[in-house]
């Protein structure tokens, strides 16, 4: 579980997001960073649930997923969404809601 917190907080503060031409405000980035902190949460949640006789409801996992396919998942989908972010300067204070209805996820996870 550390491993996949690390990995995704290195890819929230990777060049990632410092390829645009446009640079990033303060705000952008603690954006992109709450979004990978809330997935990196969420991946844990989830595979804690999993591991305690919880059923995934997400279609894209299937109900029992292995921990492996969840964090490549959500690696694949935070990677997806910070490329996109970053060739898209327009679409990153949208990193503030996807970061809070990641937020809901993991409450709900947690329940």
């Amino acid at each position: 579980m550390k491993k996949l917190i690390l990995a995704m907080l290195l890819l929230a503060l990777s060049g990632t997001v410092a390829g645009a031409d446009d640079e990033w405000t303060q705000s952008q980035k603690a954006a992109a960073t709450a979004f990978v902190v809330a997935s990196a949460f969420d991946a844990a949640s989830t595979i804690h649930g999993l591991n305690n006789g919880k059923r995934e409801l997400n279609p894209l996992y299937g109900s029992h997923p292995s921990d492996k396919r969840v964090i490549l998942t959500k690696l694949a989908i935070v990677g997806g969404v910070l490329w996109y972010a970053d060739r898209h300067p327009s679409a990153r204070e949208g990193l503030w809601w996807a970061a809070g209805l990641t937020g809901v996820v993991v409450v709900y996870n947690l329940r």
